[in-house]
């Protein structure tokens, strides 16, 4: 070709290297918006699954405290109970010297 042919080429080469590269930059910031969508994306469930974690374990600590209510509650009814049955086994004891005694009186008062 001519050297006007071969400049007009070289133009052409030119432009569509610019053009290539304007495409490469710009593919290049969307590859960049994507990559920073997709680590957002990323922390967001990061972000959520600590706040789950976080909520799970409240909900843990709260079960576990109802629990450790529960055993206290228990621990205070058997202990009532053992009170009740301490005082109804002093009053038995009580109740059967008591008919001890009467008995006795009765069996001198026969005599």
């Amino acid at each position: 070709g001519t050297l006007l042919q071969e400049l007009q080429h070289s133009q052409q080469s030119r432009e569509q290297l610019v053009k290539e590269l304007e495409a490469r930059e710009a593919k290049g910031g969307n590859e960049r918006e994507e990559m920073e969508r997709e680590i957002d994306t990323a922390m967001r469930v990061r972000d959520e699954a600590v706040q789950l974690f976080e909520t799970t374990l409240g909900q843990l600590s709260a079960v576990e405290r109802r629990r450790v209510e529960q055993l206290e509650e228990s621990e205070e009814k058997v202990a009532s109970l053992e009170r009740h049955i301490h005082a109804a086994s002093a009053q038995l004891a009580g109740a059967e010297e008591e008919r001890v005694l009467l008995q006795r009186r009765a069996v001198r008062a026969e005599e």
